[in-house]
């Protein structure tokens, strides 16, 4: 059996968790785990308990950094800040390596997410010419929802609309109206990066409307759309992400597709009183 390195940079929850489960499988000989917290790739690469995880010092905002690797790198996974993307995906081809990451943005910018994905597809023919995979938005959403929303458009006849509707129930004890604040405030008890989940909300939501991508301001269109228990009926609004522009490049014949999910109430109070104006 073939064994294959793999350079992984952060040392996250997401990134944690893909050294951990890397270190049991058979294909893989070493898995370098890069953070500009030294400190953190240690303390997970001591907890993962392997001889193959190599923690390393490492900054996303470098390549040339990012390149400082003793080992030969097969496959760069990254789970760092989405606005890191580019220098990765840069750094993937100087090592000669496959590349995946979980998110195509958002940035400090506030750049909509239909600009962040063209810039990562400016480096599609770099990857092909050297050989390469290159994929984008492989987390849970955008990722595993774009696999479904495939898998049910293949077996229908035809497709003209996709709406993904996304919302959570915190599983707390707790009075209704905490239950209700915990709802719709993401960033006061984060389970993923509350910097990006932030940025998400402050930045103009796309959709895809008939061939072109459409901007709107943040948290419009509220929608109350009823979810399965436990979650129930739920106020969502327009919210940047990857699947209204990744989903109509590979699926054709689509004319509208849109994202909504719960709306932050501390993430709106915060873009009100302009906490994001530079």
């Amino acid at each position: 059996m073939s064994k294959y390195n793999f350079y992984i940079i952060g040392s996250g929850l997401q990134g944690a968790s893909a050294a951990s489960i890397l270190s049991k499988l058979d294909f893989s000989d070493k898995i370098i785990l890069g953070d500009i917290n030294f400190d953190s790739a240690v303390k997970v690469s001591r907890k993962i308990g392997s001889d193959k995880v190599i923690p390393l010092k490492v900054d996303a905002s470098n390549i040339d950094s990012l390149c400082e690797v003793d080992e030969d790198v097969d496959v760069v996974l990254n789970f760092t800040n989405p606005r890191f993307n580019i220098n990765i995906m840069k750094t993937a081809l100087k090592l000669s390596a496959h590349y995946l990451d979980t998110a195509s943005g958002p940035d400090l910018d506030l750049n909509p997410i239909d600009y962040m994905v063209s810039r990562q597809f400016e480096l599609d023919y770099e990857f092909k010419d050297a050989r390469l995979k290159a994929l984008i938005s492989c987390g849970y959403t955008p990722g595993l929802s774009n696999v479904i929303a495939r898998l049910i458009i293949d077996r229908l006849i035809r497709v003209d609309r996709v709406k993904f509707r996304a919302a959570y129930s915190p599983i707390i004890k707790a009075d209704p109206f905490t239950k209700l604040f915990n709802k719709y405030s993401e960033i006061m008890s984060p389970t993923w990066s509350p910097e990006v989940s932030f940025l998400y909300r402050a930045t103009n939501p796309v959709t895809y409307e008939n061939g072109m991508y459409i901007r709107h301001p943040p948290f419009s269109e509220p929608e109350v759309f009823k979810f399965p228990d436990p979650i129930g009926e739920t106020v969502t609004v327009l919210v940047d992400h990857e699947e209204p522009v990744t989903l109509p490049r590979f699926i054709k014949g689509l004319k509208y597709v849109d994202y909504k999910n719960a709306p932050d109430i501390i993430a709106y109070a915060l873009i009100k009183i302009d906490f994001t104006r530079v």
